[in-house]
């Protein structure tokens, strides 16, 4: 049989198999640098996305925005809290509508099974976005109604996992959602011959995931910005964070090029933005782009001398980009940067 007449035979038995999309779109991650390493502009549509780090690491933070931002562009988002850990000020800090039913949900699933269930429901209801967090907090009901020290059930999510994964990736795929799952890091027990070279972490929910996503991003955070300030308590002086500085790494990519790496920052209030800044991002895009450039003096300027920055230094032209009625000016400085 020749391969046309093998098509042929696949179009009428099973028609799916041969449908695919050639245009993967992707849905903002809320952060100008992690959609650029995506390479698609943010999670893919019709996809598994896993994003995975230690505490504090900005997992949260980074599917909050994604959520906020698919929001404003006309999508729907649903956010799913099983570690009930999020703080729902901070959401709606970000930008998170999960009061409006017909923009957005926050669900709090107890077990795995309803959490999986719930995932199929708001996939098959054409939600654009589903955030789940965290895979760890998946915990089996066996696992709820047993004894705490039941040995019995050892590898019971991996399994369930592995099972739900085979099948909540056709049906996202076949409703185009974009599918974000939240992982936590673990420290490994290194035992036996050869420890001592094996990884000394991994992520939490056995490898199913690992196989399963399109898109893997690692954060990490890698430093801390701090303001002196006076003690409610002890009238001392101590340092209080206001932002973090954090790392993402497109750990794997099979929807672009892999290994990427880029840094933001997310600021708690600092500077009238809570999340993520990406003026920041947009700054360093251009300095290293040649598209805002630095005289000997200091001063910045941005398309030859089209925008000759007054003050001098990098938070001089951070507060002049960020004034209100310089919009244009950062949208210009955008498209020619490429971001």
């Amino acid at each position: 049989m020749a391969l046309k007449d093998a098509l042929a035979v696949l179009r009428k038995e099973m028609k799916e198999a041969l449908e695919f999309d050639e245009n993967l779109v992707g849905i903002t991650t809320g952060s100008i640098a992690v959609d650029y390493i995506t390479g698609i502009g943010g999670f893919p549509r019709g996809r598994l996305s896993e994003v995975f780090g230690w505490e504090s690491s900005g997992k949260t933070t980074l599917c909050l925005s994604a959520c906020a931002n698919a929001q404003r562009k006309g999508f729907t988002a649903a956010y799913l809290d099983l570690e009930r850990a999020v703080s729902l000020s901070h959401a709606t800090n970000i930008g998170f509508d999960y009061k409006d039913e017909t923009k957005g949900a926050y669900v709090t699933p107890t077990n795995f099974e309803e959490a999986s269930r719930a995932v199929e429901i708001l996939a098959e209801g054409n939600i654009d976005l589903i955030c789940v967090d965290s895979v760890p907090a998946m915990t089996p009901k066996a696992f709820m109604e047993g004894d705490i020290d039941d040995q019995g059930r050892i590898g019971l999510q991996s399994q369930l996992m592995a099972k739900f994964l085979s099948r909540i990736t056709k049906t996202i795929a076949q409703h185009n959602n974009a599918l974000v799952m939240v992982n936590q890091m673990r420290a490994k027990i290194n035992t036996g011959p050869g420890a001592q070279w094996e990884p000394k972490e991994q992520s939490a929910g056995g490898s199913a995931l690992k196989f399963y996503g399109s898109l893997r991003i690692d954060l990490d955070r890698i430093k801390s910005y701090t303001d002196d300030e006076k003690s409610l308590f002890t009238g001392k002086e101590i340092k209080v964070a206001y932002a973090g500085l954090h790392r993402a790494h497109a750990f794997k990519n099979k929807v672009a090029v892999p290994y990427r790496q880029c840094e933001f920052t997310i600021k708690y209030g600092k500077d009238g933005i809570y999340g993520i800044d990406n003026l920041e991002t947009i700054i360093q895009f251009a300095k290293n782009k040649g598209v805002i450039e630095m005289s000997s003096s200091g001063h910045y300027k941005y398309n030859g001398a089209k925008y000759q920055f007054a003050g001098r230094g990098t938070d001089e032209l951070y507060r002049f980009l960020s004034l209100p009625e310089q919009m244009e000016t950062r949208k210009e400085i955008r498209a020619s940067a490429g971001i």
